[in-house]
C-alpha cells in the first residue's frame, strides 16, 4: 500500500513559499512555529521546492524521530536514499562530501567538530567528523534550541556547517531559556550576510551584519544588561553581567530576513492545583537541606554549580521520602528512593486516577528519573515507564502500549518526553505534573505533547501537584511567566 502525500494547509503553503522565496545571499530561514503545527512536513515540502542534490538533517537521535523524518520524505515522493551518519556509517559522510544524491540524517549528539589539526586524534578522541568539509545543498536543523548556548560544542559544530547552500533552523523555542540564545542560531543562519542599508555600529566602520559577528556588539545593541556582585569562593567580590531581556521584545527577529511561524491550534487548558503535606521525614530532610543552602548563599560561598545541585535535591525530597547516600564525587549526599518509599504525591495520584479518571489515559510527568523508577510499579493502573535511561526499544514499547495497547498511565521524565512523542494527543487529554523541571524550555515542550494538532478532546485537563511550604509553591506560575516572556521575543 502506497501512502498518499499529505496536503499542506493554506497557512503551511504560505510559510513554504516565504522560505523558498529567499534571494541569493539570504538563503536561510528560521521557523519558530509552535509544536504540533507540521514543521517536519513543511521542511520536506521546502526540500521538494528547492530540489537539492544533498540534504542534511540534524536532529535528535531518537529512533521515533528519525523514522518520522524518513517516512515523511518517502510519503511526499522523495526517491533519493535516506542515510544515517553515525559511528557505524562513516562512509555516508564521505558520500555527503562527494555530493552523492541522498537525504542524510545525523543525530545532534553525534555532530562533531572538525579535526583539521589532529589534536583530537592525539587525545584519543575517535570518530570525529570534519563537518566544515561538508557543503550540502540544504541543511535542516531540527530542535535547534539545543545549540543555543554559544559556548557549547554543539553550537560550534553547528557553525561548522555554515557553508551549506540553504539553511533552515526549526524550533518552537529557538532561544532556549534565554534571549541571548538566539544569537548563536541566527549567527549560523546568516553567516557573513551584510545589509548595506544599515548604519555601522562598530568603530571600525564595517557594514552592519544581519547578525553581528561579535556577540558583545550584538548584546550592546539588542539586550538589557544588569550588573550584580557576588562573593567568590575566596570571599572576593566578583562582578557578574547578566542579560535580563530584549530591549524591545520581538525587535531582533523582526530585523532578520526570513522568520516564519505558525501558531498551534490550542485547546483550552483546565489547570487544577492539588496541594499536599510532606511527611515528617520529608520535612526534616527538606528543612535541613534548605538551611544549608541559605547559609551558603548568605555566607558568600556561592559557587556556580553548587546551588543547582542543591535546588534539584530539594525538588526531589518534595516527591517522596528519600534515602540520602553520600557521593564522594560531589562531596554531598545524593537523593535516592526505595521502591516502597512513602509519597503523598503518589497516594494523591492513585486517588485521582481511581476517583476521577478510571477510564482515561493519563500522562504523568516528573523531573526525577530515580523517583519514576522507584514508584512506577505502585501506580494503581497499568503503567509504562518512559525515561532517558531506558533503551530505545523499551521507550518504543512503552509508547506503543500507551497509544494502542492497554497501558493506562505513561510515567515520563520531562527531559525524555520533551521531544519525539507525537501521537499521545490522539488517545489522551489528561496530564499530571508531580513536579516540574528547572529547565522551563523542556517543560514548555512537554506541555505540547497533548495540546497539539490532532487532539479530539474539547479541553486539556492539567494537574499540578504541589507540596506545601516547598519549592513547589508558585513554580508553575514562574515557568508560565518565563514561557510568556519567551513568546514575546518570538511575537511578530
Amino acid at each position: 500500500m502506497i501512502d498518499i502525500p499529505l496536503k499542506l494547509t493554506p497557512e503551511q503553503s504560505a510559510k513554504v513559499e516565504a522560505v523558498v522565496a529567499q534571494r541569493d545571499g539570504l538563503r536561510a530561514a528560521l521557523d519558530v512555529s509552535d509544536t504540533g503545527t507540521g514543521k517536519t512536513l513543511c521542511a520536506v515540502e521546502i526540500a521538494k521546492r528547492l530540489n537539492p542534490t544533498t540534504t542534511l538533517i540534524v536532529g535528535p537521535a531518537k529512533p521515533q524521530i528519525v523514522s518520522a523524518w524518513k517516512a515523511t520524505f518517502a510519503r511526499q515522493g522523495f526517491t533519493a536514499p535516506f542515510k544515517r551518519i553515525d559511528s557505524k556509517h562513516l562512509q555516508h559522510f564521505d558520500d555527503l562530501c562527494a555530493h552523492t544524491p541522498g537525504v542524510y540524517y545525523v543525530g545532534r549528539e553525534y555532530l562533531g567538530l572538525s579535526d583539521l589539526n589532529g589534536k583530537n586524534a592525539e587525545k584519543g578522541k575517535k570518530n570525529l567528523i570534519p563537518w566544515i568539509k561538508a557543503k550540502p545543498d540544504f541543511v535542516i536543523y531540527d530542535e535547534v534550541q539545543s545549540a543555543s548556548n554559544r559556548k557549547s560544542g554543539r553550537a560550534k559544530a553547528m557553525w561548522s556547517l555554515r557553508n551549506a547552500g540553504f539553511k533552515l533552523a526549526m524550533s518552537a523555542t529557538p532561544q532556549g531559556n534565554r534571549f541571548e540564545g538566539l544569537w548563536s542560531i541566527c549567527r549560523w543562519l546568516w553567516w557573513g550576510v551584510e545589509d548595506p542599508a544599515r548604519v555601522p555600529l562598530s568603530s571600525d566602520k564595517r557594514d552592519w551584519l544581519y547578525v553581528e559577528s561579535s556577540f558583545h556588539r550584538w548584546k550592546a545593541r539588542w539586550c538589557v544588561v544588569q550588573d550584580s556582585w557576588i562573593h567568590d569562593r575566596y570571599g572576593r567580590l566578583q562582578k557578574i553581567e547578566t542579560i535580563v531581556s530584549e530591549k524591545q521584545p520581538g525587535a531582533f527577529l523582526r530585523s532578520l530576513p526570513c522568520v516564519v511561524g505558525l501558531p498551534a491550534d490550542r485547546k483550552p487548558v483546565d489547570t487544577r492545583i492539588v496541594e499536599c503535606e510532606l511527611t515528617h521525614k520529608q520535612r526534616e530532610i527538606y528543612d535541613s537541606l534548605q538551611y544549608e543552602l541559605i547559609t551558603e548563599i548568605e555566607g558568600g560561598l556561592l559557587v556556580a554549580s553548587l546551588p543547582i545541585v542543591k535546588l534539584v535535591r530539594l525538588r526531589q525530597v518534595a516527591l517522596g521520602e528519600p534515602c540520602m547516600v553520600y557521593d564522594p564525587d560531589i562531596d554531598m549526599d545524593r537523593v535516592t528512593f526505595d521502591s516502597d518509599c512513602r509519597s503523598r504525591k503518589l497516594d494523591m495520584l492513585n486517588a485521582l486516577i481511581e476517583k476521577h479518571h478510571p477510564h482515561d489515559k493519563v500522562l504523568v510527568f516528573t523531573s526525577s528519573q530515580r523517583f519514576a523508577n522507584a514508584v512506577a510499579h505502585r501506580v494503581c493502573a497499568k503503567t509504562a515507564l518512559y525515561t532517558g535511561a531506558q533503551s530505545a526499544k523499551a521507550r518504543s514499547e512503552a509508547f506503543a502500549g500507551f497509544t494502542s495497547g492497554d497501558v493506562q498511565v505513561l510515567l515520563c521524565t520531562v527531559g525524555a518526553a520533551a521531544e519525539g512523542l507525537d501521537g499521545l494527543q490522539r488517545v489522551c487529554h489528561v496530564e499530571v505534573w508531580l513536579d516540574e523541571d528547572l529547565n522551563g524550555m523542556l517543560c514548555e515542550q512537554a506541555k505540547g505533547r497533548l495540546n497539539r494538532m490532532g487532539q479530539p478532546a474539547e479541553r486539556i485537563i492539567r494537574y499540578y501537584f504541589q507540596a506545601r511550604d516547598t519549592m513547589d509553591d508558585g513554580t508553575f506560575q514562574r515557568l508560565a511567566q518565563q514561557a510568556e516572556n519567551n513568546r514575546s521575543v518570538l511575537n511578530k
